[in-house]
C-alpha cells in the first residue's frame, strides 16, 4: 500500500521522532515547570497500559528536582491512523528567590531527533503551541541546515 508522504507525515520532523517543550517560570517563591513530551507514532507501551510515573528519589549533594504533579498520558490519533504519545505534567521545584540560579536539563530521549523548546516566563509564547502546531519557516530552517 501506498500513501503520499505528506498524508504519512504526523509530524514536521518526520515520524518516529520525539519533541520536548519545558515552559519554566516562577510563581510566588516556587519555580514550575510545564513539561510535555510528544512521540510521533512510538508506543511506548504496545499493550496498552499507561506508563505509571515514578517520583525518582534524590541523589545526596546534588540540587533539588522538580517532582511531577497531575502527570497525564494521552494516545491521539496521528496521520495514516498512527498514534502518538503525548505526555504532560507540571512539574514544582524547589523554593527559589531572586539569587537562585536554575538551570534546566532534559536528557529525556537524548539521543533522538526531535522539537526541543524551551520558554522562560508566564508571558513568553510557544512558537510550537506546547507542540501543538509547529512554526513552518523554522521546521523548513532545520530541514535545509541538516542536507
Amino acid at each position: 500500500m501506498l500513501i503520499p508522504a505528506g498524508v504519512a507525515a504526523a509530524h514536521p520532523l518526520g515520524n518516529f521522532t520525539i519533541n520536548h517543550f519545558s515552559w519554566v517560570e516562577v510563581a510566588g517563591d516556587t519555580l514550575y515547570v510545564r513539561y510535555v513530551v510528544d512521540m510521533a507514532e512510538i508506543d511506548p507501551d504496545p499493550a496498552g497500559r499507561r506508563p505509571a510515573v515514578r517520583r525518582a528519589q534524590r541523589p545526596p549533594r546534588r540540587p533539588p528536582r522538580a517532582a511531577p504533579h497531575h502527570p497525564d498520558v494521552a494516545r491521539p490519533r496521528a496521520a495514516a491512523g498512527l498514534r502518538t504519545t503525548r505526555f504532560e505534567a507540571v512539574l514544582a521545584g524547589p523554593r527559589v528567590d531572586g539569587r537562585t540560579r536554575v538551570d534546566v536539563a532534559d536528557s529525556t530521549y537524548a539521543g533522538r531527533t526531535g522539537w526541543k523548546e524551551i520558554v522562560v516566563g508566564a508571558h513568553t509564547r510557544s512558537a510550537s503551541v506546547e507542540l501543538r502546531a509547529y512554526p513552518n519557516d523554522l521546521v523548513r530552517a532545520r530541514a535545509t541546515s541538516r542536507t
